[in-house]
């Protein structure tokens, strides 16, 4: 089911998205998913639209995901927090610059063919 609503979100969005990072698949398969397939469906959207990657990472999921866990052994809450911070200004930055235009926005890092 992730893997459908990534192909959905990637082609809307205009964004190459080959599927998920081993993190993020074992991110969705801890989660309790009280919101049951819309949450899912909401959540990869979340991570199509702020990932800057090809894989779906852990860091591009929705924080409420990210708080469920403990992101896995050996990845300190901060790096996840500064990584979400960092990808989110890009964003805001590049939709800026586009009007809007979520097929335009292009951020300005080098990560525009991803």
């Amino acid at each position: 089911m992730a893997g459908h609503f990534a192909q959905v979100y990637s082609r809307k969005n205009k964004r190459l998205v080959t599927g998920l990072a081993e993190e993020g698949a074992d991110c969705l398969l801890r989660y309790d998913w009280p919101g049951n397939v819309r949450e899912l469906e909401n959540a990869i959207e979340h991570a199509i639209v702020f990932g800057s990657t090809r894989e779906i990472l852990l860091e591009d999921f929705p924080e409420h995901l990210l708080d469920f866990g403990d992101g896995g052994p050996g990845v300190p809450a901060k790096f996840h927090d500064a990584v979400r911070e960092a990808k989110h200004g890009i964003v805001i930055t590049a939709m800026r610059s586009a009007s809007g235009d979520y097929g335009q926005a292009r951020p300005a890092v080098g990560h525009s063919s991803q």
